[in-house]
């Protein structure tokens, strides 16, 4: 039986300055729509709807559907620990129980490498091996994306470091789909979603858009643009489960309240504490990493909490657990630039929960669109610049002085090199260094990846035409200066 929740759009005593700093947060970051889910206890307080599901302007909903990204992997720590409960898994054995053949570079590591290594992301596994496979279609199965690891190499020993990889969760989504005997897709619609009266989330984006999914936005140079990106149901356990606000407000009251929701039970309290807690040290934050979550301080606030990310979508979510309150947001756009200036991840979700615990919202020196302002005036600028430099080399072709050799090296030749640096960098290095490099880029960051190509092409062509002219101009000028000296001679 569900619990009692207000209706969409219902703004309780209490939650209008929520909504308001929302709806500001919204405009400073350029945010298309959103969706938000307060719970607080055992009940789910407040839900809300803000901004367009989509270009033809229908409005957000608590049960208009996002993907969901990361929080996916919540779902599938959870689903390991059922059946866990239910006997059929045991965290601390080895993978290769479960999936025999399972196997990457290094043989006798994989041997090692438990299910509980898999779900704490500190199996040895790179971030790198969970980034080719999401540059791709999403066109295989899980099993033939863990197949494919064959060809990973482990880039720390077993059990000894946290690395972040979508590849950690591909592979504990093929173990449920193996133990449960039914596919990854239907154990989270009948264990998860079903008991839990999840009746808007989806494993199917073609289930999803026939209820209404939300369209995903990019940003083109500050102007967002609804973009359509490829689904990748390969990468369901590790990132494409798709849900709505209030189905994910009912997912964190079982979170928070030891595996109960209503009169069903979806996990021991037992189950549900360790999934929580952490144990891998996140980098050099404050944060540690357990089970498709991450827990412990972000400015003064005790959380545990996770962040998502596709294409085009951004979700959080956030439980305080001493103060027994929990935040969903869902975000229809996403990109690069958002996430590595703060400008969508963390910051709503857990600014809310400091309203919604006494405290005040951090202060934020930049919105998204001030750093847009300045990204697009650096581009204006430095496109002017480039554009400028071309033309000067065209313009004064045949007027480059006679030098010495080694004056023409400083004062031509080196320069002209630093315009094939970026080129090179582009279209060469850096594809070989990082796994779908041009496809990521495009697809999470389309207008700077199109700004680079201008870029990258203008410093070609301003190289080239400076090494033509280092070529053959001093020649050419040698000439003009003796034609011109004969002249002279004559006319006295």
């Amino acid at each position: 039986m569900a619990l009692e929740h207000p209706q969409a759009g219902t703004v309780i005593s209490g939650f209008a300055a929520i909504d308001s700093y929302v709806s500001q947060q919204m405009r400073a970051g350029i945010i298309p729509g959103l969706a938000l889910a307060i719970v607080r206890g055992d009940q789910v307080v407040h839900v809300q709807g803000f901004g367009t599901a989509g270009p033809g302007g229908r409005d957000v909903t608590a049960e208009t559907p996002f993907l969901i990204g990361s929080l996916s992997k919540s779902f599938t720590a959870l689903a390991i620990m059922q059946l866990v409960e239910a006997g059929k898994i045991e965290l601390d054995a080895f993978v290769q129980r479960y999936i025999p053949w399972f196997r990457l570079a290094d043989a006798q590591a994989s041997a090692r490498i438990t299910v509980r290594e898999l779900l704490n992301q500190t199996s040895g596994i790179p971030t790198s091996a969970g980034i080719k496979p999401v540059a791709e279609g999403g066109n295989k199965t899980l099993e033939q994306r863990v197949r494919e690891m064959r060809a990973v190499k482990l880039s720390k020993p077993v059990g000894s470091t946290f690395q972040y990889s979508n590849a950690n969760y591909v592979i504990l989504g093929l173990i449920v789909q193996v133990v449960s005997g039914i596919s990854y897709g239907k154990y989270i619609e009948q264990h998860i979603f079903a008991p839990l009266e999840m009746r808007h989330s989806y494993v199917s984006e073609t289930e999803a858009e026939q209820h209404g999914l939300a369209s995903g936005y990019q940003w083109w140079f500050g102007y967002p643009v609804a973009t359509g990106h490829p689904f990748l149901p390969d990468q369901l356990p590790a990132g494409y489960i798709i849900s709505c606000a209030e189905d994910m407000a009912r997912y964190l009251l079982a979170h928070m309240n030891q595996g109960r929701y209503g009169s069903t039970s979806i996990l021991s309290p037992q189950g549900m504490a360790e999934l929580q807690t952490g144990v891998a040290v996140i980098g050099r934050s404050q944060l540690q990493y357990g089970m498709g979550w991450m827990t412990g301080n972000v400015n003064d606030l005790y959380v545990i909490m996770h962040a998502g990310d596709n294409w085009n979508y951004h979700a959080d979510i956030a439980i305080a657990p001493r103060e027994q309150v929990g935040v969903v947001i869902l975000i229809n756009a996403n990109s690069i630039l958002a996430a590595t200036t703060n400008g969508l991840q963390g910051h709503i979700v857990t600014d809310v929960l400091r309203q919604l615990t006494g405290r005040q919202p951090r202060p934020r020196r930049l919105s998204f669109k001030q750093v847009y302002i300045i990204v697009d005036l650096l581009i204006a600028a430095i496109t002017g610049l480039q554009i400028w430099n071309l033309a000067r080399i065209v313009r004064n072709w045949y007027k480059l002085p006679l030098t010495t050799p080694g004056d023409l090296i400083r004062s031509s030749i080196l320069p002209v090199l630093g315009h094939f640096v970026l080129p090179i960098d582009y279209f060469l290095i850096f594809p070989r260094v990082i796994p779908g490099f041009h496809t990521i880029l495009r697809r999470y960051q389309p207008d700077l990846n199109a700004w680079l190509i201008l870029t990258a092409l203008l410093s070609l062509a301003t190289g080239v035409a400076g090494t033509i002219r280092a070529i053959f101009a001093p020649s050419y000028t040698a000439k003009v200066k003796e034609i011109e000296r004969k002249v002279e001679r004559q006319g006295k």
